[in-house]
């Protein structure tokens, strides 16, 4: 039999990050594009994740997000987060894994990708992008995300209704 030794247990992670997700924020961060993590969690529970995943040296504390910031709702955590990416919301997008994450990105003029899981594919139709893992997100396909953006339409052209000039005719009757 195989057992695990006592030493071999507590050098098992208890958390793991994604395939793809360092090497994404490794890529990223040599770019120097900002991340912040948003999370529902409090902000305790938030660094001892990230510290255990070693993805904490890619999120400062400057930028977190947890439900220790009293942001009132998903929105305002995004917005917040292009606060301190110092980013506009239209250059900014959510990485996620929800249908709603979707919608108040979108309502935010954010782009987002969301991740298969634990939703699926079809559930996730209004992202802008749909991938199963950070591996097959690349700097190109990112540069696509905004490049759909359709550029601000033509404003159209006002016409100007010159005064209606109203005679009068009179009758004598």
């Amino acid at each position: 039999s195989s057992a695990l030794t006592g030493e071999e247990i507590d050098s098992i992670p208890l958390l793991v990050p994604r395939t793809g997700v360092e090497h994404w924020l490794s890529s990223i961060a040599d770019v120097f594009v900002p991340s912040i993590v948003i999370s529902n969690m409090n902000e305790e529970l938030v660094d001892s994740i990230l510290e255990e995943m070693g993805l904490s040296k890619y999120f400062p504390n400057d930028k977190r997000i947890s439900a220790s910031d009293k942001y009132e709702t998903d929105s305002q955590k995004m917005l917040g987060g292009a606060l301190r990416a110092e980013r506009r919301p239209d250059h900014c997008v959510v990485f996620s894994a929800t249908p709603q994450s979707a919608w108040y990105a979108h309502d935010l003029d954010m782009k987002n990708i969301a991740i298969v899981s634990p939703y699926p594919y079809y559930e996730l139709t209004t992202a802008d992008m749909t991938v199963r893992d950070f591996k097959s997100i690349g700097m190109m396909n990112l540069k696509n995300v905004f490049s759909e953006t359709p550029s601000e339409e033509p404003m159209q052209q006002v016409q100007v209704e010159s005064p209606r000039i109203r005679r009068e005719t009179m009758l004598k009757t």
